[in-house]
């Protein structure tokens, strides 16, 4: 990395901690450009492009919502007012998945980005940042690490990680495009009040759900990059993950 998270005990890496905790509790998302050092980058586009290339697109044709999760039966729902419901029930809205996905298992074993993932120092100023004693991996052998691929005209839906915070490791500059959205403040928690929010398209939530959202949060987003409402459009990411040619990690 081309930060001090290996020099725990110095004033550079405290002063580091301090200007992403005020990133995350003024603007909800910590931002460190140029994590990895140039020679990393190049590496971690050549490991894990051949990959890549055979994962475009596999997520076509499924469908989920914001929260990864099955739809809730209600009291009255039949099929004749599924549709004016999910106008109105942000769980039942379902995003269309058009990009591609490297799972966990098929990132090369001494890939940069499960180093990256793996590394204890990595590790430990991410719970530093967070105010954790302890942070813990997750033991998904599919989910934990994975590279969002995204090529032109592809993105990643709204939606809510399942996991405390989340990490976006960009690793290929998008020719265009290659925007991250966020909702500050948003919590998962917060799923009864926000199923009100009315969805203006069939295509995305629009700029009225990301105003809802902030309205009706219940605490701070505890990481950038998909912690609360996010979605990230077009591009290769990977360690903790988009690009407009060709993944993410979170």
């Amino acid at each position: 990395s081309t930060y001090p998270i290996y020099e725990r005990c110095s004033e550079a890496y405290a002063a580091l901690v301090r200007t992403c905790r005020t990133g995350l509790e003024r603007d909800g998302i910590c931002s460190l450009p140029a994590f990895l050092t140039p020679h990393a980058v190049a590496r971690a586009q050549q490991e894990l492009l051949p990959v890549a290339v055979r994962c475009c697109g596999n997520q076509r044709g499924r469908s989920v919502n914001c929260y990864y999760s099955e739809p809730e039966a209600r009291p009255g729902d039949s099929d004749s007012d599924s549709d004016a419901r999910r106008q109105f029930h942000a769980e039942d809205f379902l995003f269309a998945r058009t990009f591609g996905v490297v799972r966990d298992d098929q990132v090369p074993a001494g890939a940069v980005v499960r180093a990256v993932y793996n590394d204890a120092h990595v590790i430990s100023f991410l719970g530093d940042v967070m105010r954790l004693e302890q942070v813990f991996q997750s033991r998904d052998a599919y989910q934990a690490l994975t590279v969002n691929v995204m090529g032109e005209g592809e993105h990643l839906h709204w939606h809510f990680d399942c996991n405390h915070c989340a990490i976006t490791l960009a690793l290929q500059q998008p020719e265009g495009g290659g925007e991250l959205e966020y909702s500050k403040g948003t919590s998962r928690c917060a799923q009864e009040r926000i199923r009100s929010v009315y969805a203006q398209t069939q295509s995305d939530f629009g700029d009225e759900f990301v105003r809802a959202l902030a309205e009706t949060s219940e605490g701070p987003v505890v990481g950038g990059g998909g912690g609360g409402g996010g979605k990230k459009h077009g591009s290769v990411s990977g360690g903790g993950g988009g690009n407009n040619g060709e993944g993410e990690g979170e």
